[in-house]
């Protein structure tokens, strides 16, 4: 049996505004979850909202040797129809190694790869991109 593929950017709702301002779909790779948030109620039952630090590394370091970030947003994805969570780690960091997101029969199955802290799956009816806000905190680290 193969795996089943990877969803096309296309399937999560709103995908755009990430598009808009990566001008491709980003890998999530060290990205950090700032916050999640689970809903018991909603119109596709249970939900999980993400809000995840996305950025694009330059080649520059600045004056302390720090690698230099680019185009840094919070993305709120959020995750509707959850079922058979399994969430852990959550702490002060929880770096992301990859974000995967596959079709699953009628489903689709997402696990977050940890870096450091957080990690997870659990499979959902529909994905979305609820914002990209700017990022408030230290500009280029």
């Amino acid at each position: 049996m193969s795996p089943s593929p990877e969803i096309q950017v296309q399937a999560i709702e709103n995908h755009q505004a990430v598009l808009q301002k990566f001008g491709r779909w980003p890998s999530f790779h060290d990205s950090e979850i700032h916050s999640i948030l689970m809903d018991r109620d909603g119109p596709d039952g249970p939900s999980l909202e993400m809000c995840v630090h996305i950025f694009t590394w330059t080649d520059d370091l600045d004056r302390d040797g720090g690698c230099i970030l680019d185009k840094q947003v919070i993305v709120t994805l959020r995750f509707s129809g959850i079922d058979s969570e399994e969430i852990v780690g959550f702490n002060e960091q929880n770096a992301i190694f990859d974000l995967h997101m596959r079709a699953d029969q009628d489903r689709i199955a997402v696990a977050l790869s940890s870096s450091y802290g957080c990690a997870g799956s659990f499979t959902c009816k529909r994905i979305s991109v609820k914002s990209v806000q700017d990022y408030p905190g230290k500009p280029g680290r």
